[in-house]
């Protein structure tokens, strides 16, 4: 945190690709995580966070509910954040365990494939998707993400934290 707060300039925006918990999205994460957030929105970093497979929603909306307020799904975690010059949509592709642990895959609800599939291919500002997950392992119906994103003409990429470490892949 502290390597951001003194970067000059500060950024504009953090996005956060899920795994904000620890191993199995307890309240005491949220609880931990909260101040950090809060140093950067107090300085002025506007911060969007999403969905990984160590989280769980119930204990993030009681720590951060105005993402209930602001999510495109209801009981998902789902963001659109406008950027200068395009559009970036933050997507919810946790799949939630009933135990302990949750699902390492990921997946996109019923409903927030819906609001894809009739959304996205007349976005009208350029945009950018974003998951904890990569894009090859979602499906909209039974094709893949990726392959649907080609029916998109506004589509400009797609960034996910999963996988920890930097790829970069032309489709």
């Amino acid at each position: 945190m502290a390597e951001i707060l003194k970067m000059n300039p500060l950024p504009a925006r953090a996005f956060i690709f899920g795994d904000l918990a620890w191993l199995f999205g307890r309240p005491a994460d949220y609880a931990t995580s909260y101040p950090f957030i809060k140093q950067m929105e107090d300085a002025g970093i506007k911060v969007t966070i999403g969905m990984g497979n160590h989280d769980k929603r119930g204990p993030f909306l009681a720590q951060y509910p105005q993402y209930e307020k602001t999510t495109k799904i209801p009981g998902q975690i789902v963001s659109v954040v406008p950027l200068p010059g395009a559009d970036f949509i933050m997507l919810d592709s946790l799949q939630e365990g009933k135990d302990k642990a949750n699902p390492v895959g990921g997946m996109l609800s019923k409903e927030q494939q819906d609001w894809l599939a009739e959304s996205l291919p007349k976005w009208e500002r350029p945009f950018f998707l974003g998951a904890h997950h990569a894009g090859r392992e979602l499906k909209i119906g039974t094709q893949g993400l990726n392959n649907f994103l080609f029916s998109c003409p506004k589509h400009a990429g797609f960034i996910h934290g999963h996988e920890h470490r930097w790829i970069q892949t032309w489709t």
